[in-house]
């Protein structure tokens, strides 16, 4: 869907900074948007938007974590189509971005093995979240990068034991062992009023990320590599050259509802992925004016689980 990829791209603001970060104070360049930390242009940036799930495996430290799994969530032949696309582009300077790779399709039809995303001498291990305290979901000062926008299964079910993804929901997506995650776009508040429903209870959730990234750093001599159906497609650390990769899963045509109409999203499916399933429970949402940049009009978001 090029139209919403280039709404990603033109919207897409500069990623947090992440405290674990060892050349941190070399690559912070400024602070927006509530105190964020912009990070410099990394080498790779990828960007994921749609009906994902992200689960991520811990490391040794707290914190931190080994990789992430990134996947689209199945869905009945009576839904929405969804369509499954990866893109990969490069661009050398202010040159336009030249395509290195692209797969597209519905995932129930055109069967994708896991893509993984590697780096082979990390500046880092592992992968991390930026997170940055104090957050609060229902305030409007918290960073805009923070991780934390995207909801959680920790955050939805607070006690325990909580609900859990089946693994046979999803279909394969992507690995990524390096980098840092944070959100790239969240909605604003003021134009898109989100509720969280259970049955008779309901809850305002403020905003919430519409797009997610992870920022991937190189050393001089490192690539990172997707590793894809196709091959291997190495991504170099060379002077003036980034990377990104496009990792999305949204309805086959653009869904923009009316201004004022309560709203149900896609989220009810993942509930419906949970054991045990939670099928009474989703998200709805009330546009309150037209389209501004950095909100997309997408009943799709992701969830980490």
């Amino acid at each position: 869907m090029p139209t919403r990829r280039t709404f990603i791209k033109q919207s897409l603001v500069a990623a947090g900074a992440g405290a674990f970060h060892p050349k941190a104070a070399q690559i912070m360049a400024a602070t927006d948007c509530n105190g964020t930390v912009v990070l410099a242009q990394p080498q790779v940036r990828v960007l994921f938007s749609g009906l994902l799930a992200y689960r991520f495996r811990p490391g040794p430290i707290a914190g931190s974590f080994q990789y992430c799994d990134i996947d689209p969530l199945k869905l009945l032949p009576t839904d929405e189509p969804h369509l499954f696309s990866v893109i990969v582009t490069e661009r050398e300077g202010d040159n336009t971005p030249y395509m290195l790779w692209r797969y597209f399709g519905d995932p129930a039809v055109k069967r994708l093995d896991r893509l993984t995303l590697t780096v082979d001498k990390p500046m880092t291990s592992g992968v991390i979240k930026y997170l940055h305290n104090p957050f609060n979901r229902s305030l409007n000062t918290n960073d805009c990068s923070d991780w934390r926008w995207l909801l959680s299964l920790e955050e939805l079910f607070p006690a325990t034991p909580r609900p859990y993804l089946r693994d046979n929901a999803f279909w394969n997506g992507m690995q990524v062992t390096n980098g840092i995650f944070y959100t790239a776009i969240k909605t604003d508040r003021d134009r898109a009023m989100l509720s969280h429903e259970c049955g008779v209870r309901s809850s305002p959730i403020y905003s919430v990320a519409s797009v997610l990234a992870a920022n991937i750093y190189l050393n001089d001599d490192a690539t990172a590599t997707l590793r894809g159906p196709d091959g291997d497609i190495p991504m170099r650390n060379r002077p003036n050259v980034a990377y990104e990769v496009y990792f999305d899963y949204n309805p086959r045509r653009l869904l923009v509802p009316s201004i004022g109409v309560r709203t149900r999203t896609h989220f009810h499916k993942y509930y419906a992925a949970l054991e045990p399933t939670q099928s009474e429970c989703d998200i709805y949402y009330t546009l309150q004016s037209v389209r501004k940049k950095g909100t997309p009009d997408v009943p799709c978001m992701g969830l980490e689980g």
